[in-house]
């Protein structure tokens, strides 16, 4: 079970519960909002008070639909693959791989995920990443290989990675 994730007092919480499958399907809206680069989907996703973060940022609304817009012209061909859900009422944890190619480039990323989150009114309130994003910059430097497919851990599999 997890913790509540509570943002103020004990009124963050929804008086209506979702169903598992409808925070599902939210979430996936979402993550597939990346993918198929649908601005107006994404946005529709989040609650207008949404805290969106990841390591380096923690973003209102409009902060992350710029970063969304930014996003989108940087990067293409995104596949996400979802492992694990993990939902307590409106909370929800998510593991899942999320691979893309930089446009100006053509050099692909592909980066395991944890994301946590609370769904208020129907829509994402609360969604924070979990991520190292060393993962990405190597791959995309060709020092790292890209483990596309495999499931995903912190940290691609290396004969470096074995060593205690």
């Amino acid at each position: 079970m997890l913790l509540p994730l509570r943002l103020a007092a004990a009124d963050s919480a929804s008086s209506n519960t979702l169903e598992r499958d409808a925070v599902i399907e939210l979430i996936t809206r979402q993550l597939d909002a990346w993918a198929s680069g649908d601005l107006e989907e994404f946005k529709a996703t989040l609650h207008p008070d949404v805290v969106f973060a990841w390591p380096g940022k923690r973003l209102d609304f409009d902060g992350v639909v710029e970063a969304f817009k930014g996003w989108r012209e940087a990067f293409h061909e995104t596949e996400i693959v979802y492992y694990r859900w993990v939902i307590d009422g409106e909370q929800f944890a998510l593991e899942y791989r999320f691979s893309s190619t930089r446009i100006s480039t053509g050099a692909r990323q592909s980066v395991g995920n944890v994301a946590i989150g609370e769904i208020r009114d129907g829509r994402i309130l609360v969604l924070k990443e979990y991520l190292d994003g060393r993962v990405s910059r190597l791959q995309e430097a060709g020092e790292l290989r890209l483990d596309e497919g495999e499931p995903p851990f912190p940290w691609p599999d290396t004969p470096e990675s074995r060593i205690p």
